[in-house]
């Protein structure tokens, strides 16, 4: 019964559903970023046809529009596997950069791991 309900909640509210996932997201985030001190960005992207869009990044200010994300995440796509760019600079601290498919249950477009 209580799966029931679940259930009719859940296609009732999908808009809250939605926000609250992206809040967990974003909370994942900003943990992650505190618990591993030598990450400087974290993001979770959705990946539309030649954009990607933000759904979650500690810190929140994360540049999306750095060379190096924008080539890791497009050697991502062209293999389909996760990729690592070293940069040839560091960039605010940054020296590579890992773009890595996310795969799950009842993901309709594909989400991207970027840090």
């Amino acid at each position: 019964m209580e799966r029931i309900a679940s259930t009719l909640r859940e296609k009732a509210e999908p808009k809250a559903r939605s926000a609250n996932i992206t809040q967990q997201l974003q909370n994942w985030c900003d943990d992650l970023l505190r618990r591993l001190p030598d990450m400087v960005e974290i993001a979770i992207l959705r990946l539309g046809g030649e954009n990607t869009e933000r759904i979650a990044a500690a810190p929140k200010t994360m540049v999306m529009e750095r060379i190096g994300y924008r080539e890791a995440v497009s050697r991502m796509r062209s293999a389909g596997v996760a990729a690592v760019v070293p940069l040839d600079r560091l960039e605010d601290g940054i020296a590579e950069t890992i773009a890595m498919p996310v795969n799950g249950p009842d993901m309709d477009t594909p989400v991207v791991l970027l840090v």
